[in-house]
């Protein structure tokens, strides 16, 4: 997975470090959608000399490049997603947490000619299952 983790960085002209390396790793195994922080948080026992503003900065530089997607979708701050592949995503009100949710052949009916769509986030908000489970 690295050797694939690596290629992807340098096609979109990014120059691969161990803690890039590991970021992206990281957000390509987890569904969790997690902050900055969290990914912090994850990899400093594995990498204790990782700091904060090389997590951030890092995530800055994957989305820019398109490598990642940066959600930013209620008060709580951003939220990152390794799949971008089109997709919608499904915030719980209660718990807060969010969900890939797939969808189907997004038409853009209306949209100008002149016009250029360069990025779609559908977000649908709710209770998740297990919120509702739990209201019952």
């Amino acid at each position: 997975m690295k050797t694939e983790i690596y290629k992807l960085l340098i096609e979109r002209g990014i120059k691969p470090s161990v803690q890039r390396l590991a970021v992206l790793s990281y957000l390509l195994q987890t569904k969790a959608h997690p902050h900055a922080d969290d990914i912090y948080l994850s990899l400093l026992p594995s990498m204790p000399t990782l700091s904060r503003t090389t997590v951030y900065s890092t995530l800055k530089l994957f989305a820019e490049k398109g490598v990642i997607l940066s959600l930013n979708h209620d008060d709580k701050g951003v939220r990152y997603d390794g799949c971008t592949a089109p997709h919608a995503h499904f915030l719980c009100n209660v718990c807060n947490n969010l969900y890939d949710f797939p969808v189907e052949n997004i038409e853009h009916k209306g949209l100008p000619k002149n016009f250029e769509i360069q990025e779609v986030q559908l977000m649908y908000k709710g209770l998740c299952e297990d919120c509702i489970n739990k209201q019952k």
